[in-house]
C-alpha cells in the first residue's frame, strides 16, 4: 500500500519538475523519475506484482 502511494505522489505532484531533470533530492531521499508507461489519458492506479512488475490500469473518461 505504501509503495502505491508513494507511486501516486510522483505520478501527482512530482513530474513537472522532473520534466527538466529526471533526478531530484527531497529532505531524506534523492528521487529519479523514470517513466513506466506512455499514451496515457487518464492513468488510474499502478499494482505492483510480487515478480517487481507494475499493472498501470487507465479509465476512458467520457
Amino acid at each position: 500500500m505504501w509503495r502505491l502511494f508513494v507511486s501516486f505522489l510522483l505520478i501527482a505532484y512530482l513530474i513537472p519538475l522532473a520534466l527538466a531533470n529526471n533526478q531530484f533530492k527531497t529532505e531524506h531521499y534523492w528521487v529519479r523519475i523514470e517513466p513506466i508507461a506512455s499514451g496515457l489519458n487518464h492513468p488510474w492506479s499502478i499494482a505492483f506484482l510480487p515478480s517487481g512488475d507494475q499493472l498501470v490500469t487507465d479509465v476512458q473518461v467520457v
